[in-house]
Order: C-alpha cells, then structure tokens, then sequence
C-alpha cells in the first residue's frame, strides 16, 4: 500500500506516489500560472487562519501573489485572514495551514521567479497524496500516466526520485541468474 510497481519496457519501476504525484502537480501548477489561468477551486467553508503581525505583513506585500497562484485570500479582521479558493488540484489540502507556510515560505524573499518555484514546490508538496494513502486500481494509474507524460526529470520538486528502475541486468544481479 506505500509503492506502486509498474513494469516498463526495460525493467520493474517502483515508484514512491507522493513524490511522483508532487511532480506531476508541481508541473501543472507552473504551466497555469505561465498561462496566466490559474485554476482556482471555491471552498464550501472558508477556512480562517489566525496571523500574528508578521504574516499580516506578509499577506499585504504577497497578496497579489497568491491569487496569481489561485488562491482567493483576503484580510477578515485585524489578526486573521480568510480563504475561499484554492488551486483547484490541490482541494484536500488544508487550506489554513498551506496558506500559513505559503505566507511563510514567501517571507523568505528572492526574486519573483524564484518565489513562484518555492510557491509551486510548497503548494504541490501539501495537494499530492501522502505516502501510504490507499489509491485504487485507476487513481495508480492516473498518477503514473500524469508522471509519464510530465516532462522535466524523475525527481520530486524537492529533489527527491519519484522512481527506481530495476533494469534486467540489476533484477539479475540481485537474484543471482546469469546474464541475459
């Protein structure tokens, strides 16, 4: 229930789901933002968050920023912030506390380009499936045609490899065959 095995023409792949699924998200994100569309999904009850000054601050200066990334945030009181939209492949994520490490990440500073990586990398990482979560027999094969066809490497936004590939010559090693 943690990996996903797949076969390729070459070999076994095993593929860790969250990683896999955060690249393909990540990809996704980047391209609706450069399209300047992002996909935003309205929340059936907005989730406030609590702000000290900081974050308060923080909203102010990157306020135009989230909503380029398909959030609808807006100040809702001296102390606090309501959302009520999220880009839309990242609707089970809990969008109080991704807008929180948003805010925060963003508070790091950097150029725009830049922000909009940690941005994308940080929403990708809380909308992508947890490692263990039960996916059926179609969600496995989604996410492995979404990692197919996304372009840009194997590994996650973070570095870490979305797969292994166990080649012929590998599996025979470890099992001990004669070379093919």
């Amino acid at each position: 229930g943690r990996w996903l095995l797949a076969t390729s023409g070459v070999g076994v792949v095993i593929v860790d789901p969250h990683a896999a699924h955060e690249k393909v998200l990540y990809t996704q994100l980047l391209q609706e933002w450069s399209s300047g569309s992002p996909a935003g999904q309205l929340l059936l009850i907005p989730a406030v968050l609590e702000c000290d000054a900081r974050r308060m601050e923080l909203f102010a200066a990157h306020g135009a920023l989230l909503a380029l990334c398909g959030f609808t945030v807006e100040a809702f009181g001296p102390n606090s912030l309501r959302c009520t939209a999220v880009p839309a492949g990242v609707a089970a994520a809990d969008p109080s506390r991704l807008v929180g490490d948003l805010l925060d990440s963003l508070g790091a500073g950097g150029p725009v380009t830049e922000q909009r990586h940690r941005a994308a990398a940080l929403i990708a990482c809380h909308g992508a499936v947890r490692f263990g979560d039960e996916l059926s027999p179609d969600a496995q094969q989604r996410l492995l045609d979404g990692l197919v066809a996304t372009p840009g490497g194997l590994t996650c936004p973070h570095g870490r490899p979305a797969l292994a590939l166990f080649d012929d010559d590998m599996l025979r090693r470890i099992f001990r065959r004669p070379p093919g």
